[in-house]
Formats: structure tokens, C-alpha cells, sequence
């Protein structure tokens, strides 16, 4: 039985990219791009105002908020520019 599984994911694994390119289904078209780089913004602006939120509270008066930052995801180069330009995270190399 494993063997069986291990076989199934072996062949699936390999061919599955080369299937895809094949068929088109793996390119990414410029609305999809854009949809993405919108959400990747909203969820910025998001955890933007939380932290601006959190910040304010006593109980995070002490809070090293630069390493707070740098655990924060960022997904999109414009989001890392955007952290670095606000000083919310050093530039890499730093």
C-alpha cells in the first residue's frame, strides 16, 4: 500500500508543473497580479492600524516595536519599501 502511495506522488509530483505550463493553467494574468497586490495592501493598511492601535495601549508601552515589525509578513516589495521608508523595519544589510 505504500508503495502504491509512494508511486502516485512520485509521478504526480513530477509531471504536475510540466502540465500545467502545458495547458496555461500556471501563468499568472495582470488582473490576477493586480487582485493580488490589492489584498496585499488592504492586509498592510490592516496591520498598520492595528499596531498604531496596540501602540497606544499601556500594556505595550514597553514593547520593542522594530522587532515587532520584523515578524510581521510582508508580501510584496512595495510593502517592504513602505516599512523600511516609515522606520518600522531597517533596510536589509543594515
Amino acid at each position: 500500500m505504500a508503495g502504491i502511495a509512494f508511486l502516485t506522488l512520485l509521478i504526480n509530483g513530477s509531471t504536475t508543473k510540466f502540465l500545467l505550463n502545458y495547458l496555461g493553467l500556471g501563468k499568472e494574468t495582470p488582473v490576477q497580479k493586480r487582485m493580488f497586490e490589492h489584498a496585499c495592501d488592504l492586509m498592510n493598511t490592516a496591520t498598520s492600524d492595528s499596531a498604531r492601535s496596540l501602540t497606544a495601549r499601556e500594556e505595550f508601552a514597553m514593547a520593542d516595536w522594530s522587532a515587532v515589525w520584523s515578524y510581521m509578513p510582508v508580501y510584496t516589495q512595495s510593502t517592504f519599501l513602505d516599512r523600511v521608508t516609515k522606520g518600522r523595519v531597517p533596510a536589509q544589510g543594515d
